[in-house]
């Protein structure tokens, strides 16, 4: 029953979490493959492009207008979790905090391996 009467929040988190994913494999591919980076270049990419990807997600979870429209709409009101948007907008935070602090500390293991 709780997956059934929360479906869309779980959607929505598994469709973040799959969108996060997906842009993490394909930097760490790239970088390793293509560019033959070192692997704390490729870390501190890694999350330079989920932290792109993340401040983009926060702000659209907090726009007025746009939750104004998903809430008069039908279907994508069944669709989006409306009522949850402070709570992923929280969650969210906490992992751009996370990826801050990895982010920054590959680069500066990078700094320090290179000098």
């Amino acid at each position: 029953n709780y997956i059934k009467d929360n479906l869309s929040r779980i959607s929505f988190v598994v469709l973040y979490l799959l969108i996060n994913l997906a842009l993490l494999l394909y930097v760490i591919i790239y970088r390793s493959v293509v560019t033959k980076s070192h692997v704390l270049v490729v870390i501190a990419r890694s999350g330079g492009m989920l932290l792109n990807f993340n401040c983009a997600c926060i702000f659209a979870l907090m726009l007025k207008q746009t939750i104004l429209l998903i809430r008069t709409n039908k279907f994508l009101r069944k669709v989006i979790p409306v009522d949850d948007h402070i709570d992923f907008h929280k969650v969210v935070g906490r992992m751009i905090a996370v990826l801050a602090i990895i982010h920054t500390i590959a680069h500066m293991s990078n700094f320090g391996r290179l000098t």
